[in-house]
């Protein structure tokens, strides 16, 4: 695994888990985890719901950006 890089933000898990299945269908490996800006910007956890941002190898970047981007 390389360097991981955000291509995404997306409103839930349920969004996240839907752009890293699309992905990993294309071959590229992929992940989310909870992004911290709410909490950096107004100061509240963010246990549950929330942004979260998916992230892939930086090589992996223009294709994962290509296929989120067409896929909404």
């Amino acid at each position: 695994m390389g360097d991981l890089t955000r291509v995404a933000i997306v409103e839930n898990e349920l969004a996240a888990g839907l752009a890293v299945a699309l992905l990993e269908t294309e071959g590229i490996w992929a992940m989310w985890r909870k992004t911290d800006i709410a909490s950096a910007i107004w100061g509240v956890s963010l246990a549950v719901g929330g942004p979260v941002e998916v992230l892939v190898n930086a090589e992996d970047v223009p294709r994962a950006k290509e296929l989120l981007a067409g896929s909404g």
